[in-house]
């Protein structure tokens, strides 16, 4: 499988990546682990967890950001990760095709920061968004 310039695909149609709906991010990063409940140390330094899903069902992560992207973009990507879980179809080299979909939402701990607000200019934004396996 060559790289086509499609990075994320969501259910709803919406492509993040070359000629899709939103241009490609500025980073991307996939990552898989394990989900605890809780984990916490004692005092005397011994970690206890409560492990919700790991091992062989790890979650996947897709971490996502933007340093300069457009108002129409962004409505558009907060819209497609606005329902509480949706199918996302992500560049991941290690799956089969290149591709992996899965069921997904989106953190909710997101930031905007408006650039380039001088009036000189069009206004971009700067984000960065997280979608965890669901």
């Amino acid at each position: 499988m060559s790289y086509n310039g499609t990075v994320i695909k969501f259910g709803n149609g919406l492509v993040v990546g070359k000629g899709g709906g939103v241009i490609p991010p500025s980073t991307y990063k996939v990552s898989t682990g394990d989900v605890d409940l809780d984990s916490k140390r004692s005092t005397s330094g011994y970690l206890t967890r409560n492990r919700i899903r790991g091992g062989k069902t790890t979650a996947y992560t897709v971490e996502v950001s933007w340093d300069r992207i457009s108002w129409d973009e962004l409505v558009k990507l907060i819209a497609a990760g606005e329902a509480e879980s949706f199918s996302l179809q992500f560049l991941d080299p290690k799956s089969k095709g290149g591709f992996a979909t899965k069921t997904m939402y989106r953190d909710a701990n997101m930031e905007y920061t408006m650039i380039n607000i001088d009036g000189e200019d069009e206004a971009f934004w700067s984000t960065t968004m997280t979608f965890v396996e669901f």
